[in-house]
């Protein structure tokens, strides 16, 4: 995929587009974004969300390119990104598109998994794959607005309970992974 871009990737580098760039522009552009929903302008919703996903999908890549990518970057674009659900997700509670409990309870989750999958990262027991669900509900908030068709609470409330799981079985694999480096620098620390 990414060599499909790589004459995009070269333009943008020629310009000294970094992906920290692209991460703050397509963050600017959801919130934008948001905000024209907000407003009822449903066209330049759906405009602003379309360069978004464009960016978006261009900061690895370029990132790869440029030969610049990093632990640090993925967690400022993690960072900026979560920034842009919850305004996502508040500017749906404040329409009334969804229920407020079902919102605050999916943004508290999903806050939650994000600091558990960067948790268990650094003590060194990654999770393979996990169900990021920004993306789904964001394209069910754009469906929303061009069709006025609303998934937003069905798909709040599946992902909630998902992610409740899913943060269970985390915490206890961090509390299994911790406990292991523990034993770990007692059998290595010498006994006086």
């Amino acid at each position: 995929r990414d060599s499909v871009l790589y004459p995009l990737l070269n333009f943008l580098s020629y310009f000294s587009i970094s992906p920290t760039i692209l991460n703050v522009l397509s963050f600017w552009l959801i919130i934008i974004s948001v905000l024209q929903v907000w407003q009822g302008d449903r066209w330049p919703a759906v405009i602003y969300f379309v360069l978004y996903l464009i960016l978006n999908g261009l900061t690895g890549p370029l990132a790869r390119y440029q030969k610049i990518a990093s632990e640090a970057g993925a967690i400022t674009k993690i960072v900026l990104y979560q920034f842009a659900l919850i305004a996502a997700v508040r500017t749906a509670m404040g329409l009334q598109w969804v229920d407020s409990w079902i919102g605050a309870v999916y943004l508290m989750l999903y806050t939650t998994m994000l600091w558990l999958t960067i948790s268990l990262n650094i003590v060194g027991a990654p999770i393979r794959f996990v169900l990021r669900s920004k993306n789904i509900i964001l394209a069910s908030m754009l469906l929303f607005v061009l069709t006025d068709i609303n998934w937003l609470t069905p798909l709040l409330s599946l992902f909630a309970i998902y992610m409740a799981v899913m943060n269970s079985w985390m915490l206890i694999r961090l509390l299994q992974a911790v406990s292991k480096r523990g034993e770990i620098s007692r059998k290595n620390t010498p006994q006086s």
